[in-house]
């Protein structure tokens, strides 16, 4: 890693994660400890108040799936944002940004609509993106349950979930699917470029250049396999970064971590929307880890920056 360090509030956890008991082999790792460790490192928050939660459930592409809703007090209509949690794709839930979706509701002002979407290596690609296409059909039919807006929607998700709130936007345009106000991308996995000089250089330990390649494999047949350098075989909803075309896209605001292998990849994308005439903003959260905006619920020195996203956020979606 280079001379870049952690801010002070997240080296408790980094120090919690070099502990832990892990096999040196990637291969022999538990994904059932995995899920546990990121579930017991992210539990929900009831302290940070909503007006209401309610649970629904959907028809899904192959199966029912659950969406938590955030709503704030008053009548609304409220416009709404859909967030997707981030975990790699094989890890998180409901439960893990449970913190992170009371903030936001707090923070905008708006319902906000948590996909429990299905998990790698159960279920590969494309089975997290089709979940949550079908929940962004789901929310625009079903809005006026939960008094949301269906005319102003904005995506939301950290990691993982920030590939998806990237993908979607690309996947609705394509499809002539759902109208996209917005996308908030916190530290999103855009590429798969592992021979940036940020994979090289900016690993922390928590997100580690192995465990970037455990997640996207576990997204993925043994034959798609990745490896250290470019993968461009990859299916391009783990790159949508390379995307030839992202012209037509919703406004964005991209909100990155300074300590993080995925930086480079996450500015090239921002350089690529704006080539493409897209109106994005960049946030660089200084000392920033990969995971930091999970926790903006508890550390200010995270939760400044989530309030920067939401205000841009906000004024889209409120004018």
């Amino acid at each position: 890693m280079t001379d870049l360090e952690l801010h002070d509030d997240f080296l408790p956890l980094a120090r919690a994660a070099e502990k832990r008991p892990r096999p040196a082999d990637p291969a022999q790792w538990s994904i059932a400890e995995l899920r546990g460790g990121y579930q017991m490192m992210q539990p929900p928050a009831p302290q940070v108040e909503v007006g209401r939660i309610e649970e629904f459930s959907f028809p899904g592409p192959d199966s029912i799936l659950r969406m938590r809703v955030y709503s704030p007090e008053g009548d609304g209509p409220f416009p709404v944002i859909m967030h997707m949690h981030g975990g790699g794709f094989v890890m998180g839930g409901l439960d893990t940004h449970d913190g992170t979706c009371r903030l936001m509701c707090q923070m905008t002002d708006c319902v906000v609509a948590s996909v429990d979407y299905r998990l790698a290596p159960e279920h590969k690609i494309p089975a997290a993106f089709e979940d949550c296409y079908a929940a962004l059909e789901w929310i625009v039919d079903n809005a006026v349950r939960f008094k949301g807006d269906p005319t102003r929607i904005a995506l939301a998700g950290d990691s993982a979930g920030g590939n998806l709130s990237a993908t979607l936007p690309i996947l609705a345009r394509d499809r002539g699917g759902p109208k996209v106000a917005f996308q908030l991308l916190m530290v999103p996995s855009v590429g798969t470029d592992m021979t940036t000089a940020s994979f090289m250089e900016r690993e922390s330990v928590l997100l580690t250049r192995d465990t970037a390649v455990f997640f996207m494999n576990h997204m993925l047949d043994p034959s798609e396999a990745v490896d250290m350098g470019e993968n461009k075989h990859v299916n391009w909803m783990l790159r949508p970064s390379d995307v030839e075309d992202l012209s037509g896209l919703p406004s964005a605001f991209v909100l990155v971590a300074e300590v993080d292998l995925l930086f480079d990849s996450q500015v090239n994308y921002v350089e690529r929307l704006k080539t493409a005439g897209v109106d994005v903003e960049l946030v660089i959260g200084k000392g920033m880890p990969h995971i930091f905006t999970s926790f903006a619920h508890v550390f200010p020195s995270a939760r400044g920056y989530l309030q920067q996203g939401c205000d841009a956020m906000c004024r889209v979606l409120k004018g």
